[in-house]
C-alpha cells in the first residue's frame, strides 16, 4: 500500500562558518582556470552522517487515529560524496559567479521504528524493521553577484539558488514489540517475521528555490569568516510504500 504526502515549505536559513586557508584531509580542490577576469574552482567532498526521520500519516477513518501510522527513522548512517564547482568573474569592484553541487551517499544502516494508533491516539501496534539501503542524492545550482567592502577584505553579496533532493530508505523485516489486538490488527508481542524481506520503501522528494545574502571576511591571513542567509520555499513529494499489507 501507498500513501503519498505533497506539502509546501516555507523556511529561513542561516549558516556561519569560521576557518583556516588549509584545506581539510576530506576536501580536495583545485583551481583549475584563472585569468585577469575569470577563475573556476573545482572541489570534492567526503563526509560520514548519522541522523534520524520521522513521517506520519492519516488513513482518512474514523476507526483509527489521527495520524494513524508514526514511521520513525532511527541512527540512518551515510557516507555522501559531493562534487562542487564555481565559475566566478570579477569586475573591478563587483564578483559575479555561478555554483553547483552535486551530491550522493549510500545509507549504511539503522532502524525503522513502525506505531500505528486507533481512534484517541490509543497505541495499538509498535515494530522494528532493519534498514538496509537505499540512498540520497542532492543537486544545487546558484548566480548571485558579490561586492568588495572593507578595504576589499570582505565581500558582500546576493543570490538566487535552487535544490533537489532525493532520499530512499528501505527497511526489512518485522518484530513486534509491542500489541494491544493480537491476532486482529497485529501479532503478538515478540513475533518475527519476514526476515530479510523488504517491508517498507520510504521516497522523499524536496525541490526548493531559495533567495539569500552571504557575506566573507578575510580576519587574519590563514583565518576567514564567512556565513550566509537564504529563504527557502519548499516542495515535499513523500511516498510512504508499505510492501506487506
Amino acid at each position: 500500500m501507498a500513501s503519498p504526502l505533497s506539502c509546501v515549505r516555507v523556511t529561513l536559513v542561516a549558516l556561519l562558518t569560521c576557518g583556516t586557508v588549509v584545506s581539510p584531509t576530506d576536501v580536495a580542490a583545485e583551481r583549475l582556470y584563472k585569468s585577469s577576469d575569470l577563475r573556476v574552482d573545482v572541489t570534492l567532498t567526503s563526509w560520514l552522517t548519522e541522523g534520524k526521520t520521522r513521517w506520519n500519516f492519516y488513513n482518512q477513518s474514523a476507526l483509527f487515529g489521527n495520524p494513524t501510522s508514526e514511521l520513525d527513522y532511527k541512527d540512518v548512517g551515510t557516507t555522501v560524496t559531493e562534487l562542487g564547482g564555481k565559475m566566478s568573474f570579477d569586475k573591478r569592484t563587483f564578483q559575479y559567479f555561478a555554483r553547483g553541487q552535486v551530491g550522493y551517499g549510500a545509507v549504511g544502516g539503522g532502524r525503522l521504528v513502525d506505531d500505528e494508533y486507533l481512534a484517541g491516539q490509543q497505541r495499538v501496534s509498535r515494530t522494528f524493521s532493519d534498514v538496509d539501503g537505499s540512498h540520497i542524492w542532492y543537486l544545487n545550482a546558484d548566480v548571485g553577484a558579490q561586492v568588495r567592502v572593507w578595504q576589499k577584505r570582505a565581500l558582500l553579496g546576493a543570490f538566487l539558488g535552487y535544490q533537489h533532493r532525493e532520499e530512499k530508505l528501505k527497511a526489512f523485516g518485522v518484530s513486534q514489540v509491542e500489541c494491544t489486538a493480537p491476532g486482529a490488527l497485529c501479532n503478538p508481542a515478540g513475533t518475527v517475521t519476514n526476515v530479510n524481506q523488504l517491508a517498507l520503501t520510504n521516497t522523499a522528494e524536496w525541490n526548493s528555490f531559495r533567495l539569500g545574502v552571504e557575506g566573507e571576511a578575510s580576519l587574519h591571513p590563514r583565518v576567514s569568516l564567512d556565513g550566509r542567509v537564504a529563504f527557502l520555499v519548499s516542495r515535499l513529494n513523500n511516498q510512504d510504500t508499505h510492501h506487506l499489507r
